[in-house]
């Protein structure tokens, strides 16, 4: 009976060590699978984040590719708009062999910039060219006068004062023709198309009408003075500049003044000038370039303040202004050759040059400066340096800029010559 028992008790034993092992092994079976599976799933994220590396390098590749052409096409847009600026020119020196030349053009033709175009008024007509001399627009008006034109951005403005018409074309297509009821003095209008008369009419000498671009009278002033010189509107709609020249005895004043629409119709005295006269004088919104024999000035309206640069005792021969600063040739006595020197906006000397020749005018547009002789036109760009020399076998007249300074347009009696800086 005890021996059955030990028999059972050593089968149970071995039974359990059978169990036993099978057990362990079935455990280091599961241990290997598991390893095996973490193994596979190891890989299967390093896999997974050698392809995410791959896309992010194509991703950062496609990215500094399309980085590199934008910069590269900014680069490309600011080179051919500013090269001139800069110095960048194809060639320095050319003739009038070397221009674009519009030919069959009558003695009493006047030019004017108009974007990427010169326009011209020639007997009742308005005709648009591209700088490279092609006719690009033409309108016919009813009669021949003589107009009063005025241009800012896409619009054209002109003014027959013979019947009292004022006539505004948007990209060339007329958008507005009015009877003003009075005789027209003055006239201009801005870039949003918006315009200012100064007309007369019977009983009333002098007044001031302000238009919207479709010819609806919005602000109507009777001023008090008849010497009004110019009129103009800010781009923004917001100012009228009137220029009147006070004249007392054998003196002669200059007066600025502005009327804020937004505020009242008051008419307020921005600069008074006593004894001498204002030659130019530019509206860029709320601020007024301003130049006389002896001092520039630029007038913040907003801000009811002047700043001015005091040109007296320079010897200064020639001089122009534009919002970008001041050029002006000056000769001292000591000296044979003259001076060009070049201010920015805020009256500080940016560019110096010397050179020799007589010159007729200065211009300065854009931040670059036109030297005109007698057969000759330089360009100096903003710190002095000559970047184009035109030489003419005839007199030059005076020279339009268009383009944004790019190109220039000289009037002769039988031709329009183009060429580019």
């Amino acid at each position: 009976m005890r021996r059955n028992n030990n028999k059972q008790d050593g089968e149970v034993k071995q039974k359990r060590r059978k169990q036993g092992k099978e057990n362990s092994e079935l455990s280091k079976g599961v241990e290997i699978a598991n390893r095996a599976v973490k193994k596979e799933k190891n890989r299967r994220e390093k896999d997974r984040k050698k392809e995410e590396k791959r896309e992010s390098r194509k991703s950062n590749k496609k990215i500094k590719k399309y980085i590199i052409i934008f910069t590269v096409t900014i680069l490309a847009i600011l080179f051919i708009k500013y090269r001139h600026i800069l110095g960048i020119t194809f060639s320095r020196e050319i003739t009038s062999n070397d221009c674009i030349v519009i030919e069959n053009t009558t003695s009493d033709n006047k030019i004017y910039p108009y974007r990427n175009e010169i326009l011209l008024y020639s007997k009742g007509k308005l005709l648009t060219y591209s700088r490279y001399g092609k006719k690009t627009w033409e309108y016919n008006f009813d009669e021949t006068f003589i107009p009063d034109i005025s241009i800012k951005g896409n619009y054209i403005q002109v003014a027959n004062k013979d019947n009292g018409y004022i006539y505004v074309f948007n990209n060339k297509y007329e958008s507005t023709r009015k009877k003003i009821n009075g005789t027209i003095k003055k006239a201009s209008i801005n870039a949003k198309g918006e315009s200012v008369v100064h007309y007369s009419k019977e009983g009333v000498k002098s007044n001031i009408g302000v238009y919207d671009k479709k010819g609806n009278e919005k602000y109507s002033i009777t001023l008090s003075s008849d010497n009004i010189a110019k009129v103009d509107i800010s781009d923004n709609g917001r100012y009228v500049l009137l220029y009147e020249v006070d004249t007392e005895g054998i003196s002669v004043n200059s007066v600025l003044k502005v009327v804020d629409l937004k505020m009242n119709d008051k008419v307020e005295t921005i600069l008074e000038v006593k004894n001498d006269v204002i030659y130019d004088v530019l509206l860029n919104n709320s601020n007024i370039y301003v130049l006389t024999s002896s001092k520039t000035y630029i007038c913040n309206i907003a801000k009811k303040s002047t700043r001015e640069f005091d040109i007296t005792g320079k010897n200064i021969s020639n001089i122009a202004i534009d919002n970008s600063g001041v050029a002006y040739i000056a000769k001292e006595i000591s000296e044979d050759n003259n001076t060009l020197t070049i201010l920015n906006s805020m009256y500080k000397q940016v560019g110096r040059c010397e050179f020799n020749g007589a010159i007729k005018e200065v211009i300065y547009d854009n931040y670059l400066a036109y030297t005109v002789g007698s057969k000759d036109i330089e360009v100096y760009n903003l710190w002095g340096m000559c970047i184009k020399k035109f030489k003419s076998n005839t007199l030059v007249a005076e020279p339009v800029i268009f383009n944004n300074g790019k190109n220039v347009a000289i009037n002769y009696s039988n031709k329009i010559i183009v060429f580019g800086i």
